[in-house]
């Protein structure tokens, strides 16, 4: 038995270790599918009347062999986050959650995401597929019909393993501070799920009608309005804002830097600037940045003491300690842009601010005040949303420090002027006779 499935095993361990290479969720959903598959198989294999001591044996041996197989490539990924640097894991998510201290918002949560794979918390024909489906497996379950009984059974460890998923917050949370992301886990299994939904969906058709003509028209019927509903569901896809700000060309003065940063810097260089342009400067040219968008840092360095000193190296008076922190990033590039206030603060159409967007900010610490004090750096203490894409009333405010805009200089020169004897203009944009974006080399 067991030298028939061992294809079988070989293919299952090496997609097992290369499916979170696309998204870690993937990985540890995986790893829970696997997990009730064994439980399952185990359970299945004591109740029966007849087993050996053989029967057990490849039931282990199979799942070890999937893991042998697996972890080594798995651990190509996982090595380096797990062993190596696991340490310092700074739970930047925490950060961008829903505040999972709240049981109401857990619940919230769990449910949404549980009715959402099923399309329970809409009105379309997808939950009337759903809703049929699930009723005819709850009846053969009832009936203990044996008809179906394996694809009815694997439907079930799909759905168990999606629950668990979809709720692991409920144990993680509570007793690690910790939860990966809930609505992942739904994303993963819920294509699994609605094809075996429509399967039983079908065979539920087929009992309770007994003419073909009829079950044939049903059929048509259903499958036209999931091709509607999926032609609608599309059309709002792609009336999405984010996802029509997809279409727009980026900014002729962006292409131009682009180019140019492609062409010139080195991939070990590092470039100061604002948070939000940091992360547009990334995802053009993959170079590195001294700060990012606080919850698309790497989630095993240090978010917060490269942002309080880089608020030093723009705003402080310690030259002498602004020249040491450049070299100790490796800062080798300042980009100024006019969205330069745009990227930290709100303004109204006036040009006054009335919100902060994404400054320079961090969780309250003592040492952060004082560092900041040290170097006559302007601050504000309060409580903030740390991601500019997450806020809202589910969102938790953290107690943190936020640097000012009455640092800036001026306008189209925000740092401090001792920095000028170090730059020098290596590139730039014009419009209208003005420049509007400015590339300086840190000279050191």
């Amino acid at each position: 038995m067991f030298k028939r499935n061992k294809l079988i095993v070989i293919l299952t361990g090496i997609s097992y270790g290369i499916v979170g290479y696309s998204n870690t969720v993937s990985f540890e959903a995986a790893t829970l599918f696997l997990s009730m598959s064994f439980i399952y198989e185990f359970i299945n294999l004591y109740r029966r009347n007849k087993r050996s001591v053989n029967d057990y044996k490849n039931l282990f041996v199979r799942y070890i062999l999937v893991g042998v197989i697996g972890a080594p490539i798995a651990l190509l990924y996982w090595w380096w986050p797990l062993y190596s640097k696991f340490h310092a894991y700074n739970n930047i998510t925490y950060y961008g959650h829903k505040d999972f201290a709240r049981i109401d918002l857990m619940w919230k949560e769990f449910y949404s995401n549980f009715l959402g794979v099923f399309h329970l918390n809409s009105l379309d024909v997808f939950t009337f597929i759903s809703f049929i489906g699930l009723m005819y497996i709850v009846y053969t379950l009832l009936k203990k019909e044996p008809k179906h009984r394996e694809k009815r059974d694997f439907f079930l460890i799909v759905l168990s393993s999606m629950i668990i998923g979809v709720g692991h917050h409920f144990i993680t949370f509570p007793l690690f501070r910790i939860s990966s992301f809930p609505y992942m886990f739904a994303g993963a299994f819920s294509l699994v799920i609605l094809i075996f939904l429509f399967y039983f969906f079908l065979l539920a058709i087929e009992r309770l009608f007994k003419s073909k003509y009829i079950r044939t028209s049903l059929c048509v019927i259903v499958l036209a309005l999931m091709f509607i509903g999926s032609i609608t569901h599309f059309h709002e896809y792609l009336n999405n804002r984010f996802v029509k700000s997809a279409y727009n060309d980026i900014s002729p003065y962006f292409k131009q830097l682009r180019d140019f940063i492609n062409k010139n810097i080195d991939l070990n260089d590092v470039i100061l600037t604002t948070k939000e342009t940091c992360f547009a400067i990334n995802g053009l040219t993959g170079r590195k940045c001294m700060v990012y968008r606080t919850t698309h840092t790497d989630p095993f360095s240090d978010p917060w003491k490269p942002q309080i000193d880089a608020a030093v190296i723009l705003y402080g008076n310690n030259t002498n300690l602004k020249l040491e922190l450049l070299k100790e990033y490796n800062v080798s590039y300042l980009y100024w842009d006019y969205y330069w206030m745009n990227s930290e603060w709100v303004l109204d159409a006036n040009g006054k601010i009335i919100n902060y967007f994404d400054p320079l900010m961090v969780p309250y610490k003592e040492e952060y005040v004082n560092k900041l004090r040290e170097n006559n750096v302007e601050f504000q203490i309060g409580w903030y949303y740390f991601d500019p894409a997450v806020r809202g009333i589910d969102i938790p405010k953290i107690k943190g420090i936020i640097i000012l805009p009455s640092n800036y200089y001026n306008f189209s020169h925000p740092w401090h002027p001792d920095l000028d004897p170090y730059l020098e203009e290596v590139w730039s944009y014009e419009y209208n006779d003005m420049k509007i974006a400015r590339l300086f080399k840190i000279n050191i």
